[in-house]
């Protein structure tokens, strides 16, 4: 069994060291990404709910095939969606023909 010198031994502690570092940084760069997707989820989720209140109070009743579009829509589609949904005069003017 080979004995290691303190030179050796120091080049391993530095190479841990920096392994173990650039692990802790690549983990909090994966974790902000996660939490900046599960926002944006949020906020579509949030979004979507709203749309739909505020279309049942407009006009009684929504679709299923409506409901799956505002619920599958991307965030900017929906903000688009909320801002107009007040003045809009029917669902499908609102919404458009699905592409």
């Amino acid at each position: 069994m080979r004995y290691i010198t303190s030179i050796e031994r120091r080049a391993l502690e530095k190479g841990e060291s920096i392994g173990f570092q650039r692990g802790i940084e690549q983990g909090i760069e994966q974790g902000i990404e996660q939490g900046i997707e599960q926002g944006i989820e949020l906020s579509r989720l949030v979004l979507a709910q709203s749309l739909t209140t505020i279309l049942l109070q407009r006009f009684d009743t929504l679709s299923d095939t409506i409901r799956q579009r505002i619920h599958t829509a991307e965030l900017q589609t929906l903000q688009d969606w909320i801002q107009r949904a007040p003045l809009c005069a029917s669902i499908d003017t609102l919404l458009g023909e699905p592409t």
